[in-house]
């Protein structure tokens, strides 16, 4: 049932042509995945001391899809989600960023950036019943391991993303699959 709403809404976003430069809810965020040795790139050693985890927060009774694109501390777009993260009504999912860009192959994966989130698929003011934080962790965490809590936590923050209406920018990036944690996947089940 997931992947035919999923699969009906591309559809209809390809068909319809909604993906341009229009004015749609958005969020953004900053993210921070930094090495354990920091003057060495993030691809260069096995081991994060900072990654950045995104929450996404569906609060009202109907479907939201989340797109996601990453940027790099100097504003360049670096990548985007292949799939729209569907956000099932009352639901939660929790992206681990820094190991999205990594299992997405994205050569050099910056020290810090930002995340813009588009909301798809709302109506009447449903983009206020969204909400979207990120969760910075310190601590060492192994490159590969999904779940940022099967390594040593030191230390957590937590920040509300910026909501604001704007264009969206798209460009010619390269796509990653978003890696979801903490149990937030809803995998193949029907609501």
């Amino acid at each position: 049932m997931r992947k035919l709403i999923l699969t009906l809404f591309i559809a209809l976003v390809t068909f319809a042509g909604v993906v341009q430069a229009q004015e749609v809810p958005l969020f953004s965020c900053f993210y921070e995945c930094k090495p354990q040795q920091p003057r060495i790139y993030a691809a260069a050693t096995s081991l994060w001391r900072e990654v950045t985890t995104l929450m996404l927060v569906n609060q009202n009774n109907s479907y939201v899809f989340a797109d996601l694109l990453f940027f790099d501390g100097n504003e360049k777009p670096i990548a985007h989600t292949a799939t729209f993260t569907l956000l099932s009504p009352f639901d939660l999912d929790e992206i681990n960023v820094c190991e999205t860009l990594n299992l997405g192959k994205i050569s050099s994966i910056p020290f810090a950036g930002m995340v813009q989130v588009r909301l798809l698929g709302v109506q009447d003011n449903e983009d206020q019943r969204v909400t979207v934080w990120i969760k910075n962790l310190l601590g060492s965490f192994t490159k590969g391991v999904t779940e940022p809590f099967s390594g040593t936590v030191t230390g957590i923050a937590k920040a509300r993303c910026d909501r604001m209406m704007g264009p969206y920018i798209e460009g010619d990036v390269q796509s990653v699959f978003p890696i979801l944690i903490e149990n937030t996947d809803d995998g193949e089940q029907d609501d």
